[in-house]
């Protein structure tokens, strides 16, 4: 199993996964609130006018509705994650048809900001990061809806500023008799 998931995310030889950001599980209760409203509907529609075709119609495109945006919402809460490896971030998004993963070198991280987008968020514990990149056109990426984001985001700037500091050459003071 655990080289099935190295060969999907793309590991190379000798990359270890350190650390991984995960979504709150908020993000999965809320985005579970639509299907339940879609099928709701649905069913009234169904118990209300349930021998004509128009209203059989109706319910059957809510229900589908509902599966489609319940997908969707599993989908982003189990497999839209970062990878924090001893060499590089791993972002994967998964969406309904497909998947990409991206990566980011540990050098090209600028700065990671970790924020809470709302008064609710700081007392619900979930927050958001953003990392900075060098990148010319998408300068930044961001994950909405983190489980400990203070804490992931200590742990990518702490990567990032640790290759920072292996790969920068050392400085030698001059000595006193040159």
């Amino acid at each position: 199993e655990a080289e099935k998931m190295q060969r999907g995310i793309g590991l190379l030889e000798g990359e270890v996964m350190e650390y991984v950001v995960t979504r709150h599980p908020l993000y999965l209760v809320i985005g579970c609130i639509p299907p339940l409203l879609s099928t709701t509907v649905g069913v009234v529609v169904l118990l209300s006018f349930n021998t004509h075709p128009v209203p059989i119609t109706v319910a059957s495109c809510l229900f589908i509705f509902a599966l489609l945006f319940l997908w969707k919402t599993w989908l982003d809460f189990s497999y839209d994650v970062i990878y924090v490896t001893n060499r590089r971030l791993i972002l994967q998004n998964q969406y309904i048809l497909g998947r990409s993963v991206n990566q980011v070198n540990y050098h090209a991280i600028t700065n990671v900001i970790p924020y809470y987008p709302s008064m609710l968020s700081y007392v619900l514990r979930y927050g958001s990061i953003k990392i900075e990149t060098t990148a010319a056109e998408h300068g930044h990426l961001e994950m909405h809806t983190v489980r400990q984001h203070e804490k992931a985001a200590h742990v990518i700037m702490e990567k990032s500023f640790a290759k920072g500091r292996q790969s920068a050459p050392a400085v030698t003071a001059p000595s006193a008799g040159t």
